[in-house]
């Protein structure tokens, strides 16, 4: 019988972080608020649920919803040439042969829907913001019943969110966080490129 495995998109999936810098600090300027001064400081968004870290920053509710429009609106365009990490799309497809494979992320459906296409993957449900901004909530959507499912990510808030939801976390320490900030969270499983995925999820 195949395993439920939820993904996270951007770091685990899509080499996206340069881009994502890049819009992030015009949507920043855009609304007259302080831009990140480095890689660093928005990586460190990412050390809880990214929406959480922006009412840190001094957003409000209503400033969080414009920021998530101006996402909506200038990321399709931009992803356009953002590329899958070496490897993933492959084990994706060996994966899904077996197991039932998902999509979670804080990004725009659209980007992740268009990407998938262009790449040629194929998950049962893409979840994005839309959504709602809680990993939590949404992982939890499709696990459903489940009484084991795990969820992929490549953050130390993807491995909070994802324990909150009962979920067995595998931390990919090619993506946004390294491997010393992802054990912080105390992932269940990490792995240190594509392919260890089909090792751990085929036995």
């Amino acid at each position: 019988m195949g395993k439920k495995i939820i993904f996270d998109f951007d770091g685990v999936i899509a080499d996206s972080f340069d881009v994502v810098y890049v819009v992030a600090n015009e949507i920043l300027r855009s609304q007259g608020m302080e831009e990140f001064r480095s890689e660093e400081e928005l990586r460190d968004m990412y050390k809880t649920n990214f929406y959480e870290s922006l009412r840190e920053k001094g957003f409000s509710r209503a400033r969080i919803a414009l920021f998530v429009r101006k996402l909506q609106k200038i990321l399709p365009e931009r992803y356009a040439g953002v590329a899958a990490f070496e490897g993933i799309k492959e084990v994706l497809k060996r994966l899904s042969e077996n197991n039932d494979l998902y999509l979670v992320s804080s990004n725009v459906r659209k980007v992740i829907e268009e990407f998938n296409e262009r790449e040629d993957l194929n998950f049962l449900e893409v979840l994005g913001v839309e959504d709602g901004k809680s990993k939590v909530v949404k992982i939890k959507r499709v696990a459903e019943d489940s009484k084991e499912f795990y969820y992929v990510g490549d953050t130390l808030g993807d491995m909070i969110e994802g324990r909150k939801a009962g979920a067995k976390t595998v931390g990919v320490t090619w993506g946004y966080h390294s491997r010393d900030i992802l054990e912080k969270g105390k992932p269940d499983f990490l792995v240190d490129k594509p392919e260890d995925l089909l090792e751990l999820f085929q036995n």
